[in-house]
């Protein structure tokens, strides 16, 4: 039992459920349905890869990890090689799902709506989405080797990867004028998971700030003053808050809403308030979670709008 416990710390299975939940909110947001087998297929190859990244993750951040953490998984609880054998076992299973999901593209229409700049094809939806599903499991092992501590570029890779985790649900069906109809909402609500997993990597780079020292890191909180560091957590903060601000103003009809958008707002305004004020690894682990809430919140509201109509 205790080694179910370690392993699902590992793969940060609390992270994966907000993810997975996400993709499914959107999903209904986008086409007001649960789907299909296509879509549960994509939920598990995104368990699979997002699982197996963190995995690699800690691998590769062993010596870091016994001064920035508490609680050093890899080696201590389970063996180095076990979770390599996991590693591979999951993104195998990845890459075999992901052929089954592009191999359903013959059950699709062939002609989608002809405004869609992307694709007019379910088979070109699919490509491009197998393409990403693939180059992701790639991007994770050389992020989590080499990116991870290169100047912002480690923090861009993880937030793209959030955001497009996300969006890759809108790529399972044809493309069509019901995509269209609630394009900007999208748009602005990728923006939201980038924006917001921007920014998080970067305070989660100051709570491991000592670690990182260790392995020459040079992201941002490493390579800049704190004061610089916490301007810029706190301008992408602000950019963040308008867009919510914009993207609730679609619903402003809806009377609850207002009320659940202003306690987001207040969030967000808080979590500024408290990277101005931050000063050790503990007032950042607090804005850290408080930025994880912010996401779970954003990502209820997908549903609340078709709860309360």
């Amino acid at each position: 039992m205790n080694k179910l416990i370690s392993f699902l710390k590992l793969i940060r299975i609390q992270n994966l459920i907000i993810l997975l939940l996400a993709q499914v909110f959107f999903y209904y947001f986008s086409y007001e349905n649960f789907g299909d087998i296509k879509l549960y297929l994509l939920l598990s190859i995104t368990f699979l890869i997002t699982a197996a990244g963190y995995i690699i993750n800690d691998i590769f951040d062993v010596e870091s990890d016994k001064i920035n953490k508490e609680e050093v998984i890899i080696a201590n609880q389970i063996p180095a090689r076990q979770a390599i054998f996991w590693y591979y076992s999951f993104n195998v299973i990845a890459v075999l799902l992901s052929c089954y999901l592009f191999s359903l593209y013959n059950y699709f229409p062939d002609e989608c709506d002809k405004l869609i700049i992307l694709s007019n094809s379910s088979f070109k939806s699919h490509l491009i989405l197998f393409i990403i599903i693939l180059s992701s499991i790639f991007i994770l092992r050389w992020y989590s080797k080499v990116y991870k501590h290169k100047f912002i570029l480690g923090n861009f890779i993880i937030s793209t990867l959030t955001a497009l985790s996300v969006s890759n649900v809108l790529l399972i069906n044809c493309l069509n004028s019901s995509f269209l109809e609630n394009i900007y909402n999208q748009i602005l609500f990728i923006l939201f998971a980038f924006l917001l997993t921007f920014v998080r990597e970067i305070i989660k780079d100051l709570e491991d700030l000592e670690g990182d020292k260790i392995v020459n890191s040079k992201n941002i909180a490493s390579s800049l003053s704190l004061n610089k560091t916490k301007f810029i957590v706190v301008f992408i903060l602000f950019i963040t808050l308008f867009l919510y601000i914009a993207w609730t103003l679609l619903w402003h009809d809806y009377e609850i809403l207002t009320v659940y958008n202003i306690l987001i707002n207040l969030l967000i305004v808080y979590s500024i308030y408290n990277v101005i004020v931050s000063k050790n690894k503990i007032d950042f682990r607090f804005t850290s979670a408080l930025l994880k809430v912010i996401m779970i919140l954003g990502i209820l509201f997908l549903l609340l709008i078709y709860i309360n109509p």
